[in-house]
C-alpha cells in the first residue's frame, strides 16, 4: 500500500493511515509539508506507537530537513517513545512512513506549524535606478549573498524609452524539480511584481531577457535560508524610441487609477484608436490627441521599410520586421545573445530534468539534445523516458550468458552472475573459481578425518582401519 505524495500546507494535522487503529502491514507513504520563504516549519508529536527495534529496520518514521530525502536527516524514529518537538532550517520537511509486513501498532499523529525564522533577518535592498544606464550586483557580491534575503531594484529611465539588461555574471542555487523555488531572480516589465512578468530566473545559466516594452523594469532577488551562492552582475541602459518605434509599441494602460482620455496606433486596423490611460508608466503609443498620433504615425504603415531585407537585418537565425523597426529571435533550442542578434546554444541539459525530461542521462547537442537509458533499459517511443522488464526490457543474459561464466540472472536494468555449488565468484563478478571446501574447515566439509579436495567438490576418507559410513562424512 502507498499513501500520501500530497503536499501539506501549514498548520495542520499528520496521522499515520488508518489512525487512530493500527497502521497496514507493507506500506510506504511520503508528504511534503511546505510554507513560504523566511518561515519554518515545527512538528509536535501527541501519539507514536510503532514496532521496535534497535535500529528501527522494520517499521520507522524517517524526518528530512528539506523537500527530498536527499535532504539532511533529522531523525528515524521508531518504538514507542514521543519525538522531541523538530525544526526545520528552511521552508519544506520531507516524511517518510514504512511499514514491513509484520507487526502493526497505532501509529503517529503530529501538528505541523510555521512561525519566521527570528534567528536570522532578512538583508533587505529597495533601490530605485534612474540613471540612463548602470550596474545591479547581488548584496556581498563578488562574495556570497546573506541569507535569506529580498531585494527590489526599480529603474525608472526617462520617458519614450526602454531598458535592456545584460546578466554579466549569475551564479544562484540550481533549479529544483518545481523550477526555481529557493534562490531566484525574477523580472517585471513594468515598475512592480503587478507587472507583467519577463521571467523567473535562478542556476548558472546567464539569462537572456527582452527588452521592456516602457520606461520601466523591476527587478526582484530572493534568497532562502539554505544554499550560499555568488549572486550576479548585471548592467542596464536605457533606449530611446523613435517615433516610429512608439507607433509600433503595445497600447499600456498605465498602473495607477486616473482616468484620462488618449490615443495610440493600432498596427492592425493602421488608424489611432481612444483608450483609456489610467495613468504612470507611458510605453510611448499614448498621445494626447488624434492629431498628435495621425501625425507622427499614421501614413507611415505603407512606406515601411523592411529592415530584414537587408542581410537579414544582421540577426543570426530569425528576423521580424516591424513597423519603422524590426527584432531578431532565435529558433528552438536557442537563445538570444547580449547583443540581441547573436543566438547561443541553450543547453536544456543543464537546466534540469523539468526542462528536459530525460528520464536517466541527457546529452546536449548545438540547437537541441537527447535523451539516452542506463544499462539494460530502452528509451520508450516518447524519446524521454526508460521502459524495463515490463516493457521490453532488454535480458542482457541472452547474449553470450551476459559474460558470465556458469550461471547468468536477468534483472530489471540489469544482471549479475552466480557460481554452481563448489565454486565462488571471482573478483570480476563474472568467473568462476574452485571452492576449497578442505581449507574451510570440518564445520564445511565436515570430514571426520581427511578432506580431499576436487574442482567443484570434494570428498572425505578414513584413515587406516576405519571405513567410511553410509553419510560419506563420518569414519565406522
Amino acid at each position: 500500500m502507498s499513501c500520501g505524495k500530497t503536499p501539506l500546507d501549514a498548520p495542520g494535522i499528520l496521522t499515520s493511515p488508518r489512525y487512530p487503529t493500527t497502521y497496514p502491514s507493507s506500506t510506504d507513504c511520503q508528504w511534503t509539508i511546505s510554507t513560504t520563504t523566511g518561515k519554518i516549519i515545527t512538528l509536535q508529536f501527541s501519539v507514536f506507537s510503532f514496532e521496535k527495534h534497535q535500529n528501527c529496520e522494520y517499521d520507522y518514521l524517517d524526518i528530512y530537513d528539506g523537500d527530498s530525502d536527499h535532504a539532511r536527516r533529522l531523525g528515524r524514529y521508531c518504538g514507542n517513545q514521543l519525538p522531541s518537538k523538530l525544526v526545520s532550517s528552511g521552508s519544506k520537511m520531507f516524511i517518510v512512513f514504512h511499514s514491513d509486513s509484520s507487526v502493526e501498532e497505532q501509529g503517529f499523529s503530529l501538528h505541523y506549524s510555521t512561525s519566521y525564522d527570528m534567528s536570522i533577518r532578512y538583508v533587505g535592498c529597495d533601490l530605485v535606478l534612474t540613471e540612463s544606464s548602470g550596474e545591479i550586483i547581488s548584496p556581498n557580491f563578488p562574495e556570497e549573498y546573506p541569507q535569506p534575503t529580498q531585494c527590489n531594484y526599480r529603474i525608472n529611465v526617462t520617458s519614450n524609452s526602454t531598458i535592456r539588461l545584460t546578466f554579466e555574471y549569475f551564479n544562484l542555487e540550481d533549479v529544483s524539480a518545481n523550477g526555481c523555488e529557493y534562490d531566484y531572480v525574477e523580472v517585471f516589465d513594468g515598475p512592480s511584481d503587478k507587472s507583467p512578468k519577463l521571467g523567473k530566473y535562478c542556476g548558472q545559466v546567464k539569462p537572456s531577457i527582452r527588452p521592456s516594452t516602457g520606461h520601466q523594469m523591476m527587478i526582484r532577488f530572493v534568497a532562502d535560508a539554505t544554499v550560499k551562492r555568488t549572486g550576479f552582475r548585471i548592467k542596464y541602459y536605457g533606449k530611446r524610441i523613435s517615433t516610429s518605434d512608439i507607433c509600433n509599441r503595445p497600447k499600456y494602460t498605465g498602473d495607477c487609477q486616473a482616468g484620462f482620455d488618449r490615443w495610440f496606433y493600432n498596427t492592425i486596423t493602421k488608424r489611432c484608436e481612444t483608450f483609456i490611460y489610467g495613468g504612470c508608466n507611458s510605453s510611448g503609443n499614448n498621445f494626447e490627441t488624434e492629431a498628435e498620433c495621425s501625425r507622427q504615425c499614421q501614413g507611415r504603415a505603407s512606406g515601411d521599410f523592411n529592415e530584414c531585407s537587408r542581410g537579414n537585418g544582421g540577426c543570426d537565425q530569425a528576423c521580424h520586421n516591424t513597423l519603422g523597426s524590426y527584432f531578431c529571435s532565435c529558433w528552438k533550442g536557442y537563445r538570444i545573445a547580449a547583443d540581441e542578434r547573436t543566438c547561443e546554444d541553450e543547453d536544456e541539459c543543464s537546466l534540469g530534468r523539468n526542462v528536459h525530461h530525460c528520464e536517466h542521462n541527457c546529452t546536449n547537442l548545438p540547437g537541441t539534445y537527447y535523451c539516452t537509458c542506463n544499462h539494460g533499459f530502452q528509451l520508450s517511443a516518447n524519446r524521454r523516458t526508460c521502459n524495463g522488464r515490463a516493457s521490453g526490457e532488454f535480458n542482457e543474459c541472452s547474449r553470450g550468458n551476459g559474460g558470465c561464466d556458469q550461471a547468468c540472472h536477468n534483472t530489471l536494468g540489469s544482471y549479475f552472475c552466480s557460481c554452481w555449488k563448489g565454486y565462488r565468484i571471482a573478483a570480476d563478478e563474472r568467473a568462476c573459481e574452485d571452492e576449497d571446501e578442505c581449507s574451510l574447515g570440518r564445520n564445511v566439509h565436515h570430514c571426520e578425518h581427511n578432506c580431499t579436495n576436487l574442482p567443484g567438490t570434494y570428498y572425505c576418507t578414513c584413515n587406516h582401519g576405519f571405513q567410511l559410513s553410509a553419510n560419506r562424512s563420518t569414519c565406522n
